[in-house]
């Protein structure tokens, strides 16, 4: 969010998300955040026939799960971008991509099934799954006249994916921004330097640290 006012606005869209599935709550636990409690959010999960469980002001103990989730996910997310040397403002996509790997793991909760067993009703294939930051080489598409002695692909660093594991989501250093496509490829492992040393991503060229 850009914004704290549009959290109404996606707890709606989450829910309805939800109740297609057929997986529609019946209680909500909430703060008294002022994003949360407020007239029109009330009113929409009244008319719902849900139940607003309310936490004490400044008592977020009483949301333990929650609030300790948040602290897993975004550690975690700090370490994968610190490893990586990524941009700070990537972030958010190393958030969803933690999140996106926690639901396909187990919990000392939960141990004869992952989240996204428990709601997809079977196992998930994780052979897709690379590391936050891991080198992927994009296929140049929509270019208007590129040159026929030029490399078709460029190096660009994972950050997500889309859609199972038929889309990935990548980050370009040369335009600072993310994008997604289907037309990429790993290197195997094979094919990878054995050099323990760590690598820089830079927008067309691979450079060790140190290396000018």
């Amino acid at each position: 969010m850009k914004t704290k006012d549009q959290s109404t606005q996606k707890v709606k869209n989450y829910l309805t998300h939800l109740q297609t599935y057929g997986k529609m709550p019946k209680v909500i636990h909430i703060d008294h955040r002022q994003k949360f409690v407020n007239d029109s959010l009330l009113e929409w999960l009244y008319s719902k026939g849900m139940k607003v469980h309310m936490t004490a002001p400044h008592s977020p103990s009483q949301n333990r799960v929650t609030e300790c989730m948040n602290w897993s996910l975004k550690d975690l997310a700090r370490a994968m971008c610190f490893a990586t040397d990524l941009p700070v403002f990537l972030w958010k996509q190393a958030i969803a991509h933690v999140a996106y790997v926690h639901n396909h793991t187990y919990s000392s909760a939960v141990r004869d099934a992952t989240p996204y067993e428990r709601w997809h009703g079977k196992k998930p294939n994780i052979s897709h799954l690379c590391k936050f930051g891991t080198p992927v080489w994009i296929l140049l598409q929509g270019q208007k006249m590129l040159p026929k002695m030029e490399p078709c692909s460029r190096r660009c660093a994972l950050v997500g994916y889309d859609d199972g594991s038929k889309l990935v989501l990548y980050y370009s250093a040369e335009t600072r921004k993310i994008l997604t496509l289907r037309n990429f490829c790993f290197l195997e492992p094979s094919d990878t330097p054995t050099d323990p040393e760590r690598i820089v991503i830079t927008a067309d060229n691979i450079a060790h640290e140190g290396e000018s």
